[in-house]
């Protein structure tokens, strides 16, 4: 090959090289913006000023529901159950009497603190006030209550 030849196409290459260190640049800062933008886009932008829902149901690692924020007619509650899923403590307010329930492995009443309606075993129901302290054996007999 002439040196004119080799002359040439040198530069040629040269030309081509410097054309493709352009384009790969330009590609470059047409895809660095792109992805500032996909990541802005996907990152949180603060906490919400409020979260409204009837109804929070929270799981453990193994998916069992172990509590319950709701709302359902006129009752607000948190219920919070043991490792079994059943509920064992009951945070409600009914209208507007608040009350405690506790409950043991057999889903029966034990401890309810706060107004409600008693059912007791001789037939006769007992409106119970807000400031009542009810103890019930595993029988599910009243055995101290207050007022």
């Amino acid at each position: 090959m002439s040196d004119i030849t080799q002359e040439a196409l040198n530069q040629r290459l040269d030309h081509l090289e410097r054309q493709n260190r352009i384009w790969r640049f330009a590609a470059a800062m047409g895809v660095i913006p792109l992805i500032v933008i996909l990541l802005a886009a996907a990152t949180p932008t603060g906490i919400p000023a409020e979260l409204r829902a009837k109804s929070f149901v929270v799981v453990d690692d193994a998916g069992m529901r172990r509590a319950v924020l709701n709302v359902t007619n006129d009752v607000a509650a948190l219920y919070l159950a043991g490792s079994d899923g059943v509920d064992r403590t009951w945070f409600e307010v009914a209208g507007n009497e608040p009350r405690i329930v506790f409950r043991d492995s057999a889903k029966r009443q034990r401890l309810i603190l706060g107004g409600f309606t008693l059912s007791l075993t001789s037939g006769v129901t007992e409106l119970r006030p807000v400031s009542s302290l009810v103890l019930i054996d595993a029988d599910g007999r009243i055995s101290w209550k207050v007022p």
